[in-house]
């Protein structure tokens, strides 16, 4: 009898051994595997191999074949080399995922898909389950590799995805703060509305942190236009700046990540830099015609009212400003005039 080598496609589960004989079936044949065994097969008394469905690997194995002797012929032995090899992809894997940028970030779960064809899995055991497409939702930077099978069976090798950058979580905003100080330490009031300082300046500090993707930049708002502050993907940024005062507006700030996802944060209480006093100032009004001035007394025969203007940007009604006569506090009524920073 004769035995030739063979080649096989990694996948396959189960191979018959031919053997070229005009003597006897396969019964009338030993078999066995000789020395090391590192494609996990196994062969039974009808020259039938079979692969471990855990199995995940490749190689080659010597097939030992022994026919006995008999009354009609001699004992023979032979044996031959059998090899696993992976399979080589007709076509590759494709990727797709949705991104806010040009970064190469993903910002939701990545799909890869099988091409045409075939199937994928994260692994190659024979007894894997292979789907068309599979899901990837690993956060941060991964080297991926994946498996194909093809359509009638044969499994490849480890097949490189390369690094799929994932961040599907925008900053922490627990993780934002705005913070303050100021430089000459004249901090006379803070109130339940928030800060109002003596201090010509205040300085401002921004902190944010993203353990993903990293920030790309910080953009704070004073009221008017953004001011961005660029980084490079760093976990934990901050930045300092400095306002002057006569400023009253709430601070907006937005932590960007390298993904190009976002979270915006405001200041708790619209903030308030203030160093000068209201100017205050008062005149008089008669219902009488008959008044004369002495020595600036005012003598009349009719009632007197008493106009204040007040010219204050913070002018705070929720503080109910009032006006003491004689003693006695008395609470009145202010108007703004003409949408200036002017009351009366």
């Amino acid at each position: 009898f004769s035995v030739s080598d063979v080649d096989l496609i990694y996948g396959v589960q189960e191979y018959q051994i031919n053997v070229n004989t005009t003597v006897g079936g396969f019964d009338n044949y030993i078999y066995s595997i000789e020395g090391a065994n590192s494609i996990g097969a196994s062969v039974d008394s009808y020259g039938k191999i079979t692969f471990e469905n855990s199995t995940d690997k490749v190689g080659s194995i010597t097939i030992h074949v022994k026919r006995e002797a008999d009354n009609q012929y001699i004992a023979v032995e032979k044996s031959f080399t059998l090899t696993v090899s992976y399979h080589e992809p007709e076509a590759q894997p494709t990727v797709a995922g949705e991104t806010k940028n040009e970064s190469g970030w993903y910002t939701d779960s990545v799909v890869i898909k099988a091409p045409d064809g075939y199937t994928i899995a994260y692994d190659n055991k024979l007894d894997t389950t292979w789907k068309s497409e599979v899901t990837y939702t690993e956060e941060g930077v991964n080297d991926v590799f994946v498996y194909l099978k093809s359509a009638d069976g044969c499994i490849t090798d480890k097949i490189a995805i390369g690094d799929i950058k994932l961040d599907t979580g925008n900053p922490d905003a627990n993780t934002i703060a705005i913070t303050y100080a100021t430089p000459t330490w004249e901090k006379v009031l803070e109130t339940i509305t928030f800060g109002i300082y003596k201090s010509d300046t205040l300085i401002v500090k921004l902190v944010a942190k993203d353990t993903n993707s990293g920030i790309a930049s910080l953009t704070y708002n004073l009221g008017g236009e953004d001011v961005a502050i660029t980084f490079d993907g760093e976990t934990t940024v901050s930045h300092s700046f400095t306002i002057n005062a006569q400023y009253r507006n709430e601070i907006t700030l937005t932590a960007t990540d390298v993904a190009g996802r976002q979270t915006q944060v405001n200041s708790d209480h619209v903030l308030v830099l203030d160093t000068k006093a209201p100017e205050i100032n008062t005149a008089y009004e008669f219902t009488s015609a008959q008044h004369r001035e002495d020595n600036d007394i005012f003598y009349t025969q009719g009632d007197v009212y008493l106009m204040f203007t007040i010219d204050e940007a913070n002018f705070d009604l929720s503080n109910n400003p009032f006006v003491t006569v004689n003693d006695e506090e008395r609470v009145v009524s202010w108007t703004k005039i003409n949408e200036t920073d002017k009351w009366k």
